[in-house]
């Protein structure tokens, strides 16, 4: 970023969006150009002269950004004022988080908007100008988010259009260089509470500031299209817990660092077949939880490794389970319904006597928040991953009890 210079910001007076505003006045004298849909009022008036104190001119255009025609008669009309448009912040977004089941369509489209239709509006009405930079703001919730399915895809877009158009500048249809940075939890942000930013604390995580922020954005390799960045636990051990809680594929890294290692070994023959064959069923994994990609990737380079007469990929996979089986023999195998009625019973701080086995979760109020809890304690209690997502998929004590047997 450059000072003087006439940014096109959408969302740029939300909780994060005013203290990056902030950030700009005071530090690059910008012009910043704030499209909102909401029309001006003695709020947002109060707003814009704090951020004209700080050093920065403010523009503010009430506009629609979905609406493609209005949008490109508002940023037209910026051009005459401003000269031209440098770069462009989409940071818009709305929340509305609710299982899939109980959403309405209309619902999730709502929630899309801004972030996916808004998106590709602010990039047609601004393809043919110099920016130097095209940055929307993401979530790691692209990853998934319990209860958020529409807010995970529309990150997830975000995610995959900024891809598409760094290509788009390679074939000079585009300029500027092109970002799409996942934030983790902000310590400020009107759709968390105080319950959740505790959860993430507890869990290993950490809550975002704009220092934070500002020194991620410097970081930034102009080659890295999606940028992550979220905030973890100062311990080593609790924020790479706090990861693995939240499936940023630690676990799938691990995997693959080992099966490279064992393939590179392999190639330059510093390790035998048969070593590879038995590191292969001696890895404490969970083969089980293991994304489907992630077992066949598993059992496409045992049989690389193996001439097909030795060792067949049926006989790999009954060893791997009778070496899984055995490994946790005495840590859940015996695990029972009273013992999932206590561990709910802990989370929601209810009589384990008053629940059903056959109940749905939500009937006893387990939301988004008290699944991840949930998830958290039964991980630990039976020494594997329990996924949030099970208790959506076997939605009560005795349909999580079968899938947990299915999985050890």
């Amino acid at each position: 970023m450059k000072k003087n210079k006439a940014y096109l910001i959408t969302g740029g007076l939300g909780e994060v969006g005013n203290l990056f505003c902030q950030y700009l006045s005071k530090t690059y004298q910008s012009t910043l150009i704030i499209l909102a849909r909401t029309p001006l009022n003695e709020h947002l008036t109060k707003k814009i002269r704090e951020l004209e104190d700080l050093g920065g001119k403010i523009i503010y255009e009430s506009v629609d950004i979905t609406n493609l025609v209005a949008l490109n008669a508002t940023v037209t009309k910026i051009r005459e004022k401003t000269g031209q448009i440098n770069g462009v912040i989409h940071m818009a977004r709305k929340v509305q988080d609710n299982l899939m089941q109980l959403k309405t369509p209309n619902e999730f489209m709502d929630v899309i908007a801004s972030k996916v239709t808004g998106l590709v509006n602010m990039d047609a009405v601004t393809k043919n100008d110099p920016l130097d930079f095209f940055i929307s703001f993401s979530s790691v919730a692209a990853y998934g988010l319990k209860g958020g399915a529409d807010y995970a895809y529309a990150n997830a877009f975000i995610n995959s259009f900024s891809s598409w158009r760094k290509r788009q500048v390679q074939k000079n249809q585009r300029q500027g260089r092109t970002h799409a940075i996942m934030w983790g939890q902000w310590e400020v942000d009107r759709y968390s509470n105080r319950a959740r930013d505790e959860l993430i604390k507890e869990m290993g995580g950490g809550l975002l500031t704009i220092p934070d922020a500002i020194e991620g954005m410097t970081a930034i390799d102009p080659g890295d299209t999606v940028f992550g960045l979220l905030a973890v636990s100062k311990d080593r051990e609790e924020g790479n817990q706090f990861l693995k809680n939240l499936h940023l594929s630690i676990k799938k890294s691990d995997v693959l660092l080992k099966f490279e290692e064992l393939l590179n070994g392999y190639k330059n023959k510093t390790i035998s077949r048969k070593q590879v064959i038995a590191t292969l069923l001696n890895m404490h994994l969970k083969v089980k939880n293991l994304e489907n990609n992630e077992v066949q990737l598993m059992f496409e380079l045992s049989n690389f490794l193996t001439e097909p007469s030795s060792v067949k990929t049926e006989e790999i996979n009954v060893a791997i389970n009778k070496h899984y089986e055995s490994s946790h023999a005495n840590g859940n195998g015996a695990f029972n319904v009273d013992e999932l009625k206590s561990a709910l019973s802990d989370i929601l701080k209810i009589n384990k006597t008053l629940i059903d086995d056959n109940k749905s979760f939500q009937d006893y109020g387990l939301d988004s928040i008290a699944a991840m809890r949930f998830s958290v304690e039964l991980s630990r209690r039976l020494h594997m991953e329990v996924q949030p997502k099970w208790f959506i998929e076997y939605p009560s004590i005795n349909q999580l009890l079968q899938r947990i047997k299915e999985v050890i």
